[in-house]
């Protein structure tokens, strides 16, 4: 398996095949012009391929007052390259995401067992369910 990470291009949205559970979101991203701001002009975003195909986009966000936020759209492929995205995400908070860090927030639709699931993997715990939030 050949493995490329490349700083994300706006392009990489029309060339990904999402998850099922994240192509709404997606579609809801392209129409978005301040999400190419977030995606391109701040903190880095890089995505990942294997063998040419896309297999996650991923970074953080600033969201003010030392709290970052993970952001990642999943390719349908994703649970065969786990390992690899794992260490990934590991090697970009422990280079990308600066020392002022004093809150981490992650979003996942709380039905998507798997989207949960890593993110419980990365310490994250379930606060609290916003209704009606997500693109769908």
């Amino acid at each position: 398996m050949h493995y490329k990470v490349d700083k994300f291009k706006v392009e990489d949205w029309y060339d990904i095949e999402p998850r099922e559970e994240a192509a709404a979101d997606l579609e809801a991203i392209k129409k978005e012009t301040i999400f190419e701001d977030v995606y391109t002009n701040g903190m880095p975003f890089y995505t990942l391929r294997a063998d040419g195909e896309i297999i996650v986009i991923y970074g953080f966000m600033y969201a003010g007052c030392g709290t970052y936020m993970p952001a990642v759209i999943a390719g349908k492929n994703i649970e065969k390259h786990t390992k690899k995205v794992v260490k990934l995400f590991y090697e970009y908070f422990a280079t990308q995401v600066p020392r002022d860090c004093r809150r981490l927030e992650a979003y996942c639709d709380i039905m998507d067992e798997k989207a949960l699931r890593l993110a419980k993997h990365f310490g994250f715990d379930v606060v609290g369910i916003r209704h009606n939030a997500s693109a769908d």
